[in-house]
């Protein structure tokens, strides 16, 4: 049974508790961003490195922080997909 099947997608929503949680990127599953890259968005895209520094993970940028490494600098710069409280992303199975 895939993950989506388990925790299908909510419903959209731009109440305050969302839209901070749409903030901080979230990661994606390597399928995940293998989708996200055809879709054509790998320059909205940041490389977040493991604090052990021994694995890294594609995840949506911080505003700012596009094609490059995660950088603290740009964490209080909400994601790069959120805008007008609302994820451009959603239900395009991203």
């Amino acid at each position: 049974m895939e993950l989506k099947e388990i925790f299908p997608p909510s419903e959209p929503c731009s109440c305050q508790v969302c839209v901070n949680y749409c903030r901080r990127p979230g990661w994606w599953s390597v399928d995940e961003a293998a989708n996200a890259i055809e879709a054509g968005y790998a320059k909205r895209m940041m490389l977040e490195i493991s604090p052990g520094m021994n694995f890294g993970v594609l995840a949506p940028a911080f505003r700012g922080n596009e094609v490059n490494y995660a950088m603290q600098l740009y964490a209080d710069q909400d994601c790069t997909f959120l805008a007008d409280g609302r994820c451009e992303l959603f239900g395009k199975g991203l």
